[in-house]
C-alpha cells in the first residue's frame, strides 16, 4: 500500500476521532487521553500547588476545636486562590473541549447485559471527564467558595447518578459543602441517604471525614469520635494525620475521656509533626492529665517556660498553666498564671486573648470589675469580629467601661482614707512598701530592656539600627534617671541649687548680667554698685522670693515623682478639708456605682450592698431622693416586698415633690407602671375628641384625671392646651 495512501487513512480515522458528536471507542480513549495529559494534567499540578500553599500557610488556633477542613477558616480560604483557579478553569477547558454526550450505537439483535444497560444509560461517556468534574468541585471548595463547590456536587452526582464510584464521592463532598455553610438539617439529608445508596471506596473515605465533621458542627463529639477515627486510619499523610489526631484529643476531652485524649495526644507527638503542633500535644497532655498527677504537669509547664525556643508560645504556655491550677480549684495560682502570660506574651494573637478572656471571667466572677475591665478591653481590642466570643467580650467590655471608674473611684477613696486613719508610723510604712515594689518592678523592667537590647545588638555589640540609645550621665538609678534630664528629681536639685547662686535669671544671652542697658558703655569687668542700700534690699527680697520658688519647684518634684513619700502624702486627706473632699467623692462614685450595677451590670446583690452603704454612711447626700427610688425598683426585683414598701414610704415622706414620690404616692401605681402608657394616650385621645365635639365638661374631667394619674405625664402639656382652649370657646 502506498505510504501516501496510509497517512490520508490515518489522518481520516484521526480526524474522526477528535469530533465529540460521535461516540465510539476510538473516540472516548482519544478524548479521554487528550484530556487527561493536556488540560487536567496541568490543571492537576496547580490544585496540588494550592493545597501545598493552604498546609503551610494555615495556622491553628490551639485554644478552639480545630476545623476538619482548612478552608472552613476564611484566612486560609484565601491561601493559594490563583492556583485554585487555574485548576477550575482547567477543568472546564477539559469539559468543554472532550465531553461526550451522544449515545453510542446500540446492537438490536440481541438483548444488553446489564453493564451494557448501565453504560447506556450514562449522561457523560469520557471515561476521564469524572476527575475534572471531582477537581473543579474540590478547587471551589478549597477557595472557600462552598455555595459553587456545593452546586458543582450536586450537579456531579446527578451527571453520574449510575456510577457509584463517582456518585457517593460527589455526595459526601456535598455533605461537606452543606457542614462548612453551617447547615447542618441539609448535610445530614444528604448523609442519610448514604445507607441507601452503593459507595464506592474513595466514597466510603469522604464520607467518613463528612460524617465527622457533621457530628462536629452539630456539637454531637461522642458521635463524631467513631467517624474521625476511620478517617485517621485512611489518612496517609504523617502531617494531615498527627493534626487529626490532635482533634481527635480534643473530642475525647470535650467528652470528659481524659485518657484516652493523652494517648491520642502521645501518637501526635510521636508522628514528629510541625513544632507547634507537637508543642501544643504535650501542652494539652498537661492539661488532660489525671488529677493526682497535676503537679508533674505544673513542673512540665514551668520547665517548658523557661525553655528559649518557646519564648514565642509563653502565652500558650501559661494558658494551659492557668487552665491546670483552675482544674484543681486553685484560683490564686491560676490568675497568676493568666497575669504572667498576659505581661510576658510576645504575640497578639489568639492564645493571649483568651488568657484575658479567661481571666476576666475569674474577675467578673469575683465582682472585681476594675481588673475584669482591664481583661475584656484587651481582649477586644485582639479577637476578630468573627470569633464565638467576640459579641459577649465587646459587650462585658463597654458595661465595664462605665462601671469601672467608679468602683475603681470607691476602692481608691477607701484606701486613702484607711491610710489616713493609720498612725503615722504605719503610714509612712506603708508608703515604702509602695516605693520599694514599684522600684522593685522598674529594676526588673530595666533588665528586660537591656536584654532585649542585647538582642538586637550588632555583631560588635553595638546597638542595631533603629534601637534608641540613651546617653550616659552621672546620675544613677532606674531606667528613667540613666540620664540626667530623663530625672526629674536630679533636675528639681540642680534648678535649686542654680536659683540659690544667681537667682532666677531669664534664658538668654549674657544671662549673669543684672543690668543690660548700657552694656555697649559698661566694661567687661566693671562692678555694679551694690552698696546703695535699696539695691540692696531688693537683692535681699529677691534672693528670698528665689529661695522659696526654689522650695516649692522641689516640693512640687517630689509630689510628682512616684519614688518620693511626698508623692503619695499629697494624696491623703490628712485635714479635715481634704477629708470632707475625699466623702464627697466617695459619696457620688457609690450613687454612680450603684445605679450602673442594677443596668446594664444587672447584678442586683451588689448594686443593693453599694446603694446600701451609700444610704448608711452619707444619709444626707444630694441624690438621696435617687438612690430611694432605684432601691424601691431593686428590691421589687429581689422579691422583696417589705424593704420596698419602706423605701417608697422613705421617698414620698421626705421628697414629696420629686415626680418620683408623686409616681409612687399613687395608689394605682403598680397599674400605671404596667399600662399607664396606654392609659395616659387614652386619656388624651378622649379628651380631644370631646373638645372637637364641644363637649368642653367631658374635657376637664378627664383633664382632671390624667393630671391625678399622671401628673408628669407625656401629655401633660397638650392636655393643658386642649383645656385652655376648651375654656376658650365654652366659656
Amino acid at each position: 500500500m502506498p505510504k501516501s495512501l496510509v497517512f490520508v487513512l490515518t489522518l481520516t480515522v484521526l480526524l474522526a476521532a477528535c469530533s465529540t458528536k460521535k461516540n465510539t471507542p476510538m473516540t472516548r480513549f482519544y478524548h479521554a487521553t487528550t484530556a487527561r495529559f493536556n488540560t487536567h494534567h496541568n490543571g492537576q499540578l496547580a490544585y496540588t500547588a494550592g493545597m501545598e500553599a493552604q498546609e503551610k500557610g494555615h495556622q491553628d488556633d490551639y485554644t478552639a476545636m480545630l476545623p476538619m477542613f482548612l478552608p472552613m477558616k476564611k484566612q486560609t480560604a484565601e491561601l493559594g486562590k490563583g492556583d485554585f483557579e487555574t485548576a477550575i478553569t482547567k477543568a472546564e477547558k477539559a469539559i468543554k473541549n472532550h465531553s461526550i454526550k451522544r449515545r453510542p450505537k446500540r446492537n438490536t439483535s440481541r438483548r444488553p447485559s446489564p453493564k451494557e444497560r448501565e453504560f447506556m444509560a450514562r449522561k457523560e461517556f469520557n471515561p476521564f471527564l469524572r476527575h475534572s468534574w471531582l477537581m473543579m468541585g474540590k478547587a471551589q471548595f478549597q477557595r472557600g467558595e462552598f455555595i459553587e463547590a456545593a452546586s458543582t456536587f450536586n450537579y456531579i452526582a446527578r451527571l453520574y447518578a449510575t456510577q457509584p464510584e463517582v456518585h457517593s464521592v460527589a455526595r459526601a463532598w456535598l455533605a461537606r459543602c452543606y457542614v462548612a455553610l453551617e447547615w447542618p438539617y441539609d448535610a445530614e439529608d444528604v448523609l442519610r441517604k448514604f445507607s441507601r445508596d452503593s459507595i464506592s471506596r474513595e466514597g466510603e473515605r469522604e464520607r467518613d471525614k463528612s460524617q465527622a465533621a457533621y457530628h462536629i458542627l452539630t456539637g454531637e463529639y461522642a458521635e463524631a469520635i467513631p467517624w474521625l477515627q476511620k478517617s485517621i486510619k485512611h489518612e496517609k499523610r504523617a502531617k494531615r494525620k498527627a493534626r487529626l489526631n490532635y482533634l481527635l484529643a480534643q473530642l475525647q476531652r470535650a467528652t470528659g475521656n481524659d485518657a484516652a485524649a493523652y494517648k491520642s495526644l502521645r501518637r501526635v507527638v510521636r508522628a514528629n509533626p510541625p513544632y507547634e503542633l507537637a508543642l501544643n500535644a504535650r501542652v494539652l497532655q498537661s492539661e488532660v492529665t489525671a488529677k493526682g498527677k497535676h503537679r508533674q504537669a505544673i513542673k512540665r509547664l514551668r520547665r517548658m517556660t523557661k525553655a528559649d525556643k518557646n519564648k514565642e508560645y509563653l502565652d500558650q504556655l501559661y494558658l494551659a498553666l492557668g487552665n491546670v491550677y483552675l482544674g484543681i480549684g486553685d484560683t490564686a495560682r491560676c490568675l497568676g498564671a493568666f497575669e504572667a502570660g498576659m505581661e510576658k506574651a510576645t504575640r497578639q494573637g489568639i492564645a493571649k486573648a483568651m488568657l484575658m478572656l479567661r481571666a476576666g471571667q475569674i474577675y467578673w466572677d469575683k465582682e472585681d470589675y476594675v481588673e475584669a475591665q482591664r481583661c475584656y478591653a484587651g481582649a477586644v481590642a485582639i479577637l476578630d469580629k468573627e470569633h464565638d466570643a467576640f459579641k459577649e467580650t465587646e459587650r462585658r467590655s463597654k458595661i465595664l467601661d462605665e462601671l469601672a471608674p467608679h468602683v475603681a473611684s470607691v476602692e481608691l477613696q477607701d484606701s486613702l482614707q484607711a491610710l489616713a486613719r493609720m498612725p503615722e508610723a504605719e503610714r509612712l510604712a506603708a508608703i515604702d512598701r509602695v516605693i520599694d515594689e514599684l522600684k522593685k518592678k522598674e529594676k526588673e523592667e530595666a533588665k528586660k530592656q537591656t536584654a532585649a537590647n542585647a538582642a538586637t545588638a550588632g555583631p560588635t555589640g553595638a546597638a542595631a539600627p533603629g534601637t534608641p540609645v540613651r546617653p550616659a550621665g552621672p546620675t544613677g538609678g532606674s531606667e528613667r534617671g540613666a540620664w540626667y534630664f530623663y530625672n526629674p528629681q536630679a533636675v528639681a536639685q540642680g534648678k535649686q541649687q542654680f536659683q540659690r547662686t544667681w537667682g532666677r535669671r531669664p534664658n538668654e544671652d549674657n544671662w549673669r548680667r543684672s543690668d543690660k542697658t548700657n552694656e555697649a558703655q559698661m566694661g567687661e569687668f566693671e562692678e555694679y554698685d551694690y552698696d546703695a542700700e535699696e539695691n540692696a534690699e531688693a537683692i535681699a527680697d529677691s534672693i528670698a522670693q528665689a529661695e522659696a520658688e526654689a522650695e516649692q519647684a522641689l516640693q512640687d518634684s517630689l509630689r510628682n515623682d512616684p519614688h518620693q513619700r511626698e508623692y503619695y502624702l499629697a494624696q491623703i486627706p490628712l485635714t479635715d478639708e481634704q477629708m470632707e473632699a475625699s466623702h464627697a467623692t466617695l459619696s457620688d462614685a457609690l450613687f454612680e456605682a450603684g445605679v450602673r450595677e442594677i443596668s446594664p451590670l444587672e447584678n442586683f446583690a451588689l448594686a443593693h450592698r453599694t446603694l446600701s452603704r451609700l444610704l448608711t454612711e452619707y444619709p444626707e447626700h444630694s441624690r438621696r431622693a435617687d438612690a430611694y427610688f432605684q432601691m424601691f425598683l431593686l428590691c421589687g426585683r429581689l422579691g422583696r416586698v417589705d424593704e420596698a414598701a419602706m423605701w417608697r414610704d422613705r421617698l414620698v415622706a421626705e421628697h414629696a415633690d420629686t415626680r418620683e414620690a408623686r409616681l409612687l404616692a399613687n395608689p394605682n401605681y403598680e397599674r400605671n407602671a404596667r399600662f399607664g402608657r396606654h392609659i395616659e394616650d387614652s386619656l388624651y385621645t378622649l379628651a380631644y375628641a370631646a373638645y372637637t365635639q364641644s363637649r368642653y365638661a367631658e374635657v376637664e374631667r378627664l383633664y382632671k384625671a390624667s393630671s391625678t394619674e399622671f401628673p408628669d405625664g407625656d401629655h401633660r402639656g397638650r392636655l393643658l392646651f386642649v383645656r385652655a382652649m376648651s375654656h376658650l370657646y365654652g366659656g
